[in-house]
C-alpha cells in the first residue's frame, strides 16, 4: 500500500439550502409563495425532505457527498506521493572513533555511542548489535519511522551492495535481511566446543518466551534454525508494533542492560542440552557465564531475529524470486535491487551448517 498524503475526508453532514422556488418546475412552493411588488417570489428555506420530493431519484445530501468525494480524489491526484521514511541504525562501537564513513553521507542515521555513560545516546555495550537494536526500539517505539534498517558499524562486511538493496526497499515491507549468507540448521550444539551449550538453549528459550514463542518442546528436542547470517536487516513499524513496547523492554533486559541473558537454573524438563551426555557443561557456572555474556546474548538475537521480530518460521528459506520482489521494487525500477531473476539465478548462495 503507498501511502498518501492526505486522506479523504468524512463527507459533511446535510445541510440546508436557501433556493428560489421560481427554479423548481411543478413545485407546490412556486404556486403558493406569496408574491412581493417587484413581481418575483420570496426565497423561502427548504430542508432536504421538501427538495427531495421534486427530485426523489438523487436527494441533495447525495448529490452533495458524492461531489465533495470528487473533489477530494481529484485534489489527492494532484498530490505527489510521499515517500516513506527510511531510518539506519547502525550498531557502532569503537569503529567510527575517525569520524563517520562516507556512506551515512544524505541518509537518515541514528547513532547510538556505548563508551561514555554520561554522554547523550548511549547503550550499554552488551549484547553485540542486537543490544543497540532492541535500545532503539524501545527508546523510539512511540514515534517510529516508517521502516528501520538495521546494520553493523561496517554493513557492507556481509552484502557489498546492501545500499542499493536499501534505496529499493518496497514501501510496502514487513521484514527482510539485508545480508546474502544463508545458514542452515543450525542446532545450539554448534557451541559445544565452547563449553555454554545449555546457557545458549537456555537464552535462546527465555528470549522466544518473551514475545510468547515457543522454539521447541521443552528438554525433547534440540532448537535448530535456518536463516540469514548476521543480523542486518529491515523491519517496519507495524511489524514491530505486532509486539507491545513491555515486550521489547522485557527483551532489551536479556540482550542489551546486563551481563546475562539467562540467570535461572538450568531445568532438565526445559533444556534439551543438559540432558545430553555429549554436550560439554564446563562453562555453565555463573562466572564463566558472565565472560561468555556477549556470545550467549549476541548468539541468541542474531539466530532468533528473523523468527522473534521478522515473523517468519523458526526453519526459514532463502528468498527465491518471489521473497525478494515482496520486499523490494522491480529492478527494471530500481537499479540494484535483488527483484530480479538473473541475480537469483547467479546469487552464491552458501550453505553453512
Amino acid at each position: 500500500m503507498i501511502i498518501l498524503s492526505r486522506q479523504l475526508q468524512k463527507p459533511s453532514p446535510p445541510v440546508e439550502l436557501l433556493v428560489n422556488t421560481t427554479d423548481l418546475p411543478n413545485s407546490s412552493y412556486a404556486e403558493s409563495s406569496p408574491k412581493v411588488e417587484s413581481g418575483g417570489v420570496t426565497d423561502q428555506q427548504l430542508d432536504t425532505t421538501d427538495l427531495q420530493s421534486s427530485y426523489p431519484e438523487v436527494t441533495v445530501t447525495e448529490q452533495l457527498e458524492a461531489q465533495e468525494v470528487t473533489e477530494e480524489r481529484e485534489a489527492m491526484e494532484d498530490q505527489p506521493l510521499r515517500k516513506p521514511s527510511v531510518v539506519i541504525i547502525p550498531a557502532v562501537y569503537r569503529e567510527w572513533d575517525n569520524g563517520w564513513p562516507d556512506w551515512t553521507q544524505g541518509r537518515d542515521i541514528f547513532l547510538y555511542q556505548r563508551t561514555d555513560a554520561n554522554a547523550p545516546n548511549y547503550a550499554p555495550n552488551y549484547g553485540l548489535e542486537g543490544g543497540v537494536y532492541l535500545k532503539y526500539l524501545v527508546d523510539h517505539y512511540d514515534d517510529l519511522p516508517d521502516i528501520m534498517v538495521f546494520v553493523h558499524a561496517n554493513p557492507f562486511e556481509h552484502n557489498g551492495d546492501i545500499l542499493q538493496w536499501v534505496d529499493c526497499l518496497n514501501p510496502t515491507i514487513n521484514y527482510t535481511s539485508l545480508n546474502t549468507l544463508f545458514i542452515g540448521d543450525r542446532g545450539v550444539s554448534f557451541w559445544n566446543h565452547e563449553g555454554i551449550v545449555p546457557l545458549n538453549e537456555a537464552c535462546w528459550r527465555s528470549l522466544a518466551e518473551v514475545f510468547a514463542l515457543e522454539l521447541t518442546p521443552g528438554g525433547v528436542f534440540e532448537p535448530v534454525v535456518s536463516c540469514y547470517c548476521c543480523q542486518q536487516f529491515a523491519i517496519s513499524r507495524d511489524q514491530v508494533r505486532r509486539f507491545s513496547k513491555s515486550h521489547y523492554e522485557a527483551a532489551y533486559r536479556m540482550i542489551g542492560e546486563g551481563d546475562y541473558c539467562y540467570t535461572g537454573p538450568i531445568d532438565p524438563d526445559k533444556i534439551w542440552s543438559i540432558n545430553q551426555p555429549w554436550i560439554s557443561k564446563e562453562n555453565i557456572d555463573p562466572n564463566v557465564a558472565k565472560e561468555r555474556g556477549a556470545t550467549t546474548q549476541g548468539d541468541a538475537m542474531e539466530h532468533l531475529v528473523h523468527f522473534l521480530l521478522g515473523g517468519e518460521p523458526l526453519h526459514s528459506q532463502p528468498y527465491d524470486t518471489t521473497g525478494y520482489c515482496r520486499n523490494f521494487l522491480p529492478a527494471s525500477e530500481c537499479s540494484g535491487s535483488p527483484c530480479d531473476q538473473d541475480y537469483v539465478l547467479k546469487k552464491d548462495s552458501k550453505y553453512n551448517p
